[in-house]
């Protein structure tokens, strides 16, 4: 695979540019820091040195993570016409003894590169402090995370640019939440109804399980459990879809595979009945598909949608290889049996490639991924999570891959929706292409992530992004965390194909 550095030079599109965050693994606070380096509600550098303004508004400055990867941000600004820089370092830590979080910020102001004037502030307490402390600080955050990666599987890889962006991936996640208590994002993205949203939680075990952290990745899927998942087996969230039911249910069985326990016996009680509400929706159907909801945004828009029975077969039949049941095996045989039927029937072979439809009834094929509300959902997540349930044959699935490929469903290797670009749910594409044996598009899906989909100085990832832009492109929707994890997880299977590795969804 080509370099990160090299493909972004012959990439396509103006660099993305956004706010970023600072937090901690225990923090309820998460201060924003736009791209100039201006601290919302806390601090902005311009009011301290106010040459800064100008030199924000004329695009002289740089900003990047400190050591490559940690939660530090990193920033120098250059003066007009002169040889003054200043730097800017700051950091989230918990603060002792009250627990709330405190940014600590270094400045250091020089003159053709000898420094003049330092100084080192704890924002919490609105109060200089000494150097010593800073330092101290900083070396405690630098320690904290070289251990995390110390425990882990790290993937094998000659580019430390995207082994850097990957890392700095994975803490983001990591700092979005509170505790176990999961965030979607921040900002809009941070509030209490986007909490109980499955993927975050699927997405988060998903790449600690790939990245070897599987004790911590139990820690938050029992938290989930316990707090999201009702005795009655349904999420506590506004607009669950069928398919997340089937996606956690498989993921238990993949971390069971990582080593069984007690967790397991903890939250069997809540599994079991996620498992019988599905079996009760099934069977009272009269078509052998269950219809439901196929999105959060679509939740007014219930139907038999292909994707959500494709996973709830591959989680019904995933668990029942982990708590068996007389029976279950044949009854997911049969399952799949009849979903293959229906798509089957409901597949135009008239079109070129095949067109599959995202709902059991025969329809018009799309003439652009994009043309409609519908075509868009469909493109950037009904057939991918559709394509990610393996539940597609073979020649099926490629005609679906190529279909999306051929009628504008990407742009510039990211999954277009609307006038956009949204990838937080890429990796279940991903997935079927590495089923596939498609590496090359898998590692160009990779790259183009990462190239277009994130802010390349601090490795900042939105759920949607601009495809245009006078000089720079901007997020077209908040941070959150299944867009934020998309390389590390990736990355992980490019790791494990190189141990000679299977790699899993």
């Amino acid at each position: 695979m080509e370099s990160l550095s090299t493909f972004k030079t012959q990439y396509g599109l103006p660099p993305l540019r956004g706010y970023t965050f600072l937090g901690t693994e225990a923090s309820a606070d998460k201060p924003i820091v736009s791209f100039g380096g201006a601290i919302e509600d806390w601090f902005d550098p311009a009011a301290d040195v106010p040459w800064i303004k100008q030199a924000v508004a004329g695009d002289s400055f740089a900003v990047e993570l400190v050591d490559g990867y940690l939660p530090a941000l990193k920033y120098v600004y250059r003066r007009a016409r002169s040889k003054e820089t200043c730097e800017m370092i700051a950091f989230a830590a918990d603060h002792e003894p009250s627990g709330a979080i405190c940014v600590y910020l270094r400045l250091t102001e020089a003159d053709n590169g000898k420094p003049h004037r330092i100084r080192h502030f704890s924002l919490r307490d609105e109060a200089k402090i000494g150097g010593r402390r800073f330092d101290d600080k900083l070396s405690n955050l630098r320690s904290r995370w070289q251990r995390f990666f110390s425990e882990v599987a790290v993937p094998t890889t000659d580019d430390l640019t995207m082994l850097n962006a990957c890392k700095a991936s994975i803490i983001r996640a990591l700092i979005t939440f509170t505790g176990r208590h999961p965030h979607y994002g921040v900002r809009r993205y941070g509030e209490v109804i986007h909490d109980g949203f499955p993927p975050t939680i699927i997405s988060l075990v998903n790449c600690l399980i790939d990245w070897g952290h599987a004790a911590l990745a139990r820690d938050y899927l029992l938290y989930y459990f316990d707090r999201f998942v009702t005795d009655g087996g349904r999420f506590d969230y506004y607009g669950a879809s069928l398919a997340e039911y089937g996606q956690m249910l498989s993921l238990v069985s993949k971390l069971a595979g990582a080593g069984r326990g007690e967790w397991l016996d903890a939250i069997r009680p809540k599994l079991e009945a996620v498992r019988a509400w599905l079996w009760c929706e099934h069977s009272g159907s009269r078509t052998g598909l269950i219809a439901g909801v196929p999105e959060a945004d679509t939740r007014d828009e219930v139907d038999i949608y292909f994707h959500n029975n494709a996973w709830c077969w591959r989680g019904l039949r995933d668990i029942a290889a982990v708590l068996p049941r007389e029976g279950e095996r044949a009854r997911c045989d049969a399952y799949r049996a009849n979903i293959i039927q229906a798509i089957g029937q409901a597949t135009d072979n008239d079109s070129d490639p095949p067109f599959i439809p995202p709902v059991a009834r025969r329809m018009k094929p799309f003439e652009t991924m994009t043309q409609d509300r519908l075509a868009s959902y469909t493109n950037y997540r009904y057939w991918p999570e559709l394509l990610s349930s393996g539940i597609l044959p073979r020649e099926q699935a490629l005609a679906l891959v190529s279909y999306r490929v051929t009628h504008g469903g990407e742009a510039n290797g990211m999954t277009r929706f609307l006038d956009r670009a949204d990838n937080w749910p890429i990796a279940e594409y991903a997935s079927a292409l590495w089923r596939l044996g498609k590496l090359r598009e898998f590692e160009r899906l990779l790259l183009s992530h990462l190239a277009g989909h994130m802010v390349s100085e601090t490795w900042t990832a939105y759920e949607q992004v601009g495809l245009a832009g006078e000089g720079f492109r901007e997020p077209r929707a908040d941070y959150c965390v299944p867009a934020q994890l998309v390389a590390p997880r990736l990355l992980a299977w490019l790791g494990r194909k190189a141990r000679g590795m299977g790699a899993e969804h």
